[in-house]
């Protein structure tokens, strides 16, 4: 979502042509793949995907000791809530 806002912002509002905007459409292309594996490999070495309800997500292991992490729900935040409201205000600001 913010690629394809980005990219609104600079056609529409800033009136970028298409070959200027070609020139930075692989850092577009490149923004969410790397904040998607980075939380993702994140959460995989800390251990924190279990199982919550009918999905896969980052919660408290209950029958295992050794994966429960305390901090679940500080990491819930952090990985999913800051990055939508990070979105949110930088969308606001531009």
């Amino acid at each position: 979502n913010i690629s394809l806002a980005i990219y609104y912002i600079l056609v529409i509002v800033k009136g970028w042509k298409e070959n200027r905007v070609s020139k930075i459409e692989k850092y577009l292309h490149a923004l969410p793949i790397v904040a998607g594996l980075g939380t993702g490999f994140a959460g995989l070495a800390l251990k924190l995907y279990n199982g919550a309800g009918w999905i896969c997500w980052i919660a408290p292991a209950p029958n295992n000791p050794e994966r429960h992490n305390p901090n679940y729900g500080i990491f819930r935040l952090a990985f999913l809530y800051a990055d939508a409201w990070a979105i949110i205000i930088f969308l606001a600001i531009c």
